[in-house]
C-alpha cells in the first residue's frame, strides 16, 4: 500500500471507507486498490502481487528488490 500511495501522490487508500473495519471487510470480500494514474502497468502488477491471498502468491523480497531496481 505504500507503494501505491507514493504513486497516488499520497492519496489515502480506500477514502471512499469511513471506517477501518469497513476496509477489512473489502479487502476481505476481494476489493482492492485501483491503479494510479501515474502507476507505470508493469510497477502496478507488482504491487497487485503483494494483495495475493496467498502468501505463496506474493513476490518475496528479493524478487521486490530485483524488480524495483529495473
Amino acid at each position: 500500500v505504500t507503494a501505491w500511495e507514493i504513486y497516488a501522490r499520497a492519496d489515502l487508500p480506500y477514502a471512499h471507507i469511513q471506517h477501518n473495519h469497513q476496509v477489512i471487510d473489502a479487502v476481505k470480500r476481494g476489493e482492492r486498490l485501483k491503479q494510479p494514474e501515474r502507476c507505470p502497468a508493469e510497477m502496478f502488477t507488482i504491487i497487485a502481487r503483494c494483495w495475493a491471498v496467498s502468501s505463496d502468491d506474493r513476490p518475496s523480497f528479493r524478487e521486490l528488490l530485483d524488480a524495483f531496481r529495473k
